[in-house]
């Protein structure tokens, strides 16, 4: 009887999993692609063309690895980029799954499947080709493998928990303070199950790997004149100015992010649960989440992509906390709170999702998503019409003076080429692109214009197409550098 109950759980758990991916992958590429994705496929392209080791200091290495490996750049562009994004994901969210019940038990498990599967936040953010989805699943089997501590020690788990934070770190350097994952795990796990000596040298073997293989990868890439933590200091050249209201205002926006994708409700639940277990002296899962969401909002510069971690500990404590609800209930009461939680899903996110699919410009985004995703310049909504005027016009090579210059590039690849000089935002750059376009006048050539303040604002061109969305970007004009261009009819 156990054995069959093992049994339907994992089947459940990888029926949830494939769910997961069923839902992100239904119509992957509707949302146009943001600056950052673009930036990725470029750097992924420049790695595979000219160095490994290229833009390291970036301090993604390993996510442009990955897309540089299936050569995303030459095929498929930013689909296929999503697709292998989300392709990574499904390990972490069974790790995700694996914690639960290591810490709780196996309804735990399916609980957090079911509140991952229908998290409007996680959908719209995985279904992106960038490294915080990907370090994400990193953290999460660094968590899954802390987690057996509750258990078991063993010296491989310490090991493997440490490579996982550590991969984590290398395909996004925005992991590093998840990198306290093991301690939290030996502070507060199998204490009365596990003598001290055992936890002290089980901490110490996770730490000495995780700071060793830090330390050679940092140093390495050093011997080479890369910086790999070098954005670290570029947001926060002196941390401890204004350190308090920078930490109430992010910590806040944490807060008001989690309640306008999950539901005010849901939030609370998520609470209440990290209450119970706080009050329960289960101090792991709240260690977790707590101690490295401060340290990320001591950070200037916030982007609700950032949170994903955060949001997945949030939803795996508030699956736990159910999960104690339903216990000694009997099955009627965890049934009853697994439909609770499809109940959640149907009216949360069904209809994201269906938006997300159909008419993405109209997604209900938090204010900071929406404007920096689908109204900010860094935004990829009209490079699709702007695409095809340019394919209308009989283009042969296309310069962008646009922030998400690399969206057109990429979107636009086997069609024409696209040429994405420097635009510093400071303005330095305007009498440069000027002498540009000057110097490029000649049949097929375009420029693409977008009215920002870093930008010229005029060129010697002809416009051939004015591109005005919807969801209120920037606009987009097109201009002809031929002299002897005459205006098409597009209308854009």
């Amino acid at each position: 009887m156990l054995a069959t109950r093992r049994n339907l759980t994992a089947a459940l758990a990888a029926a949830l999993i494939l769910a997961v991916w069923a839902a992100r992958l239904v119509a992957l590429d509707a949302f146009p692609p943001f600056v950052d994705e673009g930036v990725h496929l470029r750097l992924a392209m420049e790695q595979r063309t000219i160095s490994p080791l290229i833009h390291a200091g970036e301090g993604r290495l390993l996510t442009t690895g990955l897309y540089a490996l299936v050569q995303v750049d030459r095929a498929g562009g930013f689909w296929l980029a999503r697709a292998v994004t989300l392709l990574a994901l499904l390990p972490g969210i069974a790790a995700i799954m694996g914690s639960a019940r290591l810490v709780a038990g196996r309804r735990e498990a399916l609980f957090a499947g079911l509140l991952l599967l229908f998290s409007p936040y996680h959908h719209f953010f995985n279904r992106m080709a960038m490294a915080d989805t990907l370090a994400a699943a990193g953290v999460a089997f660094g968590l899954y493998f802390a987690s057996r501590l509750a258990r078991r020690v063993a010296l491989s788990d310490a090991v493997l928990s440490g490579v996982a934070l550590f991969a984590a770190l290398g395909l996004e350097v925005t992991a590093l303070p998840y990198y306290g994952i093991p301690l939290a795990a030996a502070l507060t796990l199998g204490r009365g199950r596990h003598t001290r000596r055992a936890r002290v040298v089980w901490v110490l073997t996770a730490l000495g790997t995780l700071l060793g293989l830090t330390a050679a990868f940092g140093l390495g890439l050093r011997a080479f004149g890369y910086n790999y933590f070098g954005l670290f200091g570029h947001h926060n050249p002196d941390p401890l100015v204004g350190l308090l209201p920078t930490l109430a205002a992010n910590l806040n926006l944490m807060v008001d992010v989690a309640a306008a994708y999950t539901g005010p409700a849901m939030l609370i639940l998520c609470g209440l649960s990290m209450v119970y277990l706080i009050l329960h002296r289960e101090y792991f899962l709240p260690l977790c989440l707590l101690a490295p969401a401060i340290v990320l909002a001591m950070s200037t510069r916030q982007s609700t992509r950032f949170y994903e971690t955060p949001l997945t500990l949030l939803l795996l404590i508030g699956a736990v906390g159910l999960a104690r609800i339903a216990r000694g209930q009997g099955r009627s009461a965890a049934a009853l709170i697994a439909a609770g939680i499809v109940a959640w899903g149907l009216m949360a996110w069904l209809p994201f999702a269906v938006i997300a699919a159909r008419q993405p410009d109209r997604l209900p985004l938090h204010p900071a998503t929406y404007s920096e995703y689908v109204s900010g310049d860094g935004s990829g909504f009209g490079l699709a019409e702007t695409r095809w005027a340019l394919l209308a016009s009989g283009a042969t090579r296309v310069i962008g003076i646009l922030a998400n210059c690399q969206g057109l590039r990429y979107l636009s690849l086997g069609d024409f080429q696209v040429e994405c000089p420097r635009i510093n935002p400071n303005g330095e750059d305007i009498p440069a692109l000027q002498a540009l376009m000057e110097s490029s006048r000649a049949p097929g050539v375009f420029v693409v214009l977008e009215d920002l303040p870093y930008a010229p604002d005029h060129t010697p061109g002809v416009i051939s197409a004015t591109i005005r969305h919807p969801s209120g970007r920037p606009r987009l004009t097109i201009y002809a550098l031929d002299p002897d261009y005459r205006p098409c009819n597009y209308c854009g």
